[in-house]
Parts: structure tokens; C-alpha cells; sequence
């Protein structure tokens, strides 16, 4: 068991470690269990060589390249809309619908803007889980991958499949999850903290950072609004 409290940039990288060490590392990782559970396949399958672990105060995740070819395999399970149901005299298979939303919405649809800005550290194609709390997120190209979950999400979906954004949420990830990727640049308050278990799994993780909410004018709040701001927990208890 060991207790960990990081304040700056703590990445594992290749460089510092081998192949069989960062997979080791990342096995049962938080990253690795929440894909697990939400896409029903097992990320380790689809990984080549580990360039980064993400730990915390970071987002936790990986960034890998691809294992020979596994990625249109892993392309048209995060949107199997890429590909095309089967279509036969006696058959017909429509494609599978996909757990994950993504970044960029086509048209003009008015939160374009807004969900492009929350994946500017993302490559290529960029995939989130709907939820305003904890998320995971995907981006990929044709060599790399790059599987995070952030602690702040801010699509929300319907039960008929609409999507649309929630403005605190946007806020949240941006000062939570975009921030700490330039910890060491920003001076935030961004503090993590945690437990782990013998094989590193862990049993408590919190982040400390700076949380700002705007409630927008409304009928609730007789057309006047508010913005409130101070210091937020987030984490797994």
C-alpha cells in the first residue's frame, strides 16, 4: 500500500521505464478498468508500445501506439458507425451504437464551438462518455492513442439520443482536467492525493482545484444570475 500527494507533473514515461514495467503500471488502472466497462473489451489488447502514463494530478490515462493492425479494429468499436451493417436476401445487421459521443458535431450545432475547445489537447478523432461527472475520453489518429478519464465531464444525452452541453460542466473540465495538463506552466491550485493497494490499484483518489460555477439568468432565479467560485474536491472515495 502507499500514499501518494502530487502538485506537479508526475508522468511515467518510456523513457524512464520498459515496455513490460508501464504495462505493468497501467494494468488495472483506473483508465483500464473504466474502459473495460464501458466498451466490454480490454485496452491492452489494442496497445503496442506505452509512450506516457497520465497519473495525477493529471487526468488518468495512457498515450500508446497502436498494436499491428488493431487500429481500424479499435476505430470502428469506439464508432462503429464507420462501418456498415451487413445486407443480405436474408440478413440485415445494423451497426452497433457506440457508449461514447463525439467532439465534433456535425453542422451547426451551436455547442461545436464549445466541445472543440474542450478537446484542443486531443489527435484526430476525439470520443467522450456522456455524464457531467467523471468521463472517459478518447482521441485517436491512424498510429496513436490517447485514453484518459477526466474528472469533470459536461455532455449530457437523452433518452432519445440528444446531446447537449452543460456550461459548469465545460467550466469544471476546463480548470480541472485541461489545466492539469500544463500544471507545471499554470500556477492553480491543483493538488491530488490518494491510496493505493499492493498492486497499485486505488483504493482512494481526490483532486483539490479551483471551481467555478455560473448560474445563467432564468425563471428559477427571477432572471438574475450568479457566479460563484472556490476550491472543489473530485475523486473516487
Amino acid at each position: 500500500m502507499d500514499i501518494y500527494l502530487n502538485w506537479r507533473v508526475a508522468d511515467q514515461k518510456k523513457n524512464q521505464y520498459s515496455q513490460e514495467e508501464l504495462k505493468k503500471k497501467f494494468r488495472g488502472s483506473r483508465a483500464d478498468r473504466v474502459f473495460s466497462a464501458i466498451m466490454g473489451k480490454d485496452l491492452m489488447s489494442y496497445v503496442g508500445a506505452i509512450n506516457t502514463i497520465f497519473t495525477p494530478p493529471k487526468s488518468e490515462g495512457i498515450f500508446f501506439v497502436f498494436a499491428e493492425n488493431k487500429q481500424i479494429e479499435f476505430a470502428n468499436l469506439i464508432d462503429p458507425s464507420r462501418g456498415s451493417g451487413k445486407i443480405g436476401p436474408t440478413t440485415f445487421l445494423k451497426p452497433r451504437h457506440s457508449p461514447l459521443v463525439p467532439d465534433s458535431p456535425k453542422g451547426s450545432n451551436p455547442a461545436q464551438m464549445w466541445r472543440n475547445m474542450a478537446s484542443l489537447k486531443g489527435i484526430g478523432a476525439s470520443y467522450r462518455q456522456a455524464g457531467i461527472g467523471s468521463s472517459l475520453h478518447i482521441a485517436f489518429n491512424k498510429t496513436t492513442c490517447d485514453v484518459h478519464v477526466d474528472r469533470a465531464g459536461f455532455i449530457r444525452k437523452d433518452a432519445m439520443g440528444r446531446v447537449t452541453w452543460d456550461h459548469n460542466g465545460m467550466l469544471r473540465h476546463l480548470m480541472i482536467d485541461l489545466a492539469s495538463d500544463y500544471r507545471d506552466e499554470i500556477a492553480l491550485p491543483l493538488v491530488s492525493m490518494g491510496i493505493n493497494d499492493n498492486n497499485h490499484n486505488p483504493i482512494l483518489s481526490a483532486t483539490i482545484a479551483p471551481w467555478l460555477a455560473v448560474d445563467l439568468p432564468s425563471r428559477e432565479n427571477e432572471n438574475k444570475g450568479s457566479i460563484s467560485f472556490g476550491l472543489g474536491v473530485s475523486g473516487t472515495f
